[in-house]
């Protein structure tokens, strides 16, 4: 299991203070609630940008994939995306889109909340 989270705990790595709340997830689910709890916009933000990014990459192995010669980029390429290269990449990226459904919301409803 710790493998499949490897990607999650990479995406949102960031700047920001306390960034160990995010990378410490041990499952999918409890990285999506974390999201749900999150009250600082700031990290909200930082992570949504994360994940969009994550879903950037693995949109591209996924193209290179059905490219003639993956094999041979596979080795030029670094070792998290060759991690990402060998899961289940419509799944991962299914996932993210949901992370990043979950942030669009929760920054939503912190936005709103600020506005009482």
């Amino acid at each position: 299991i710790y493998e499949q989270l490897l990607p999650y705990t990479a995406a949102i790595t960031s700047p920001i203070k306390d960034k160990k709340s995010f990378t410490q997830a041990k499952t999918y689910e409890e990285f999506i609630k974390k999201i749900n709890k999150e009250e600082e916009l700031k990290k909200l933000r930082q992570l949504r940008y994360k994940v969009i990014g994550e879903i950037m990459q693995a949109m591209t192995i996924e193209n290179l994939k059905q490219g003639e010669d993956f094999d041979g980029l596979l080795s030029q390429i670094n070792t998290k995306s060759y991690r990402l290269s060998t899961r289940n990449l419509t799944r991962y990226i299914n996932q993210c889109k949901v992370a990043k459904g979950a942030c669009e919301k929760r920054i939503n409803h912190v936005t709103q909340m600020k506005r009482i």
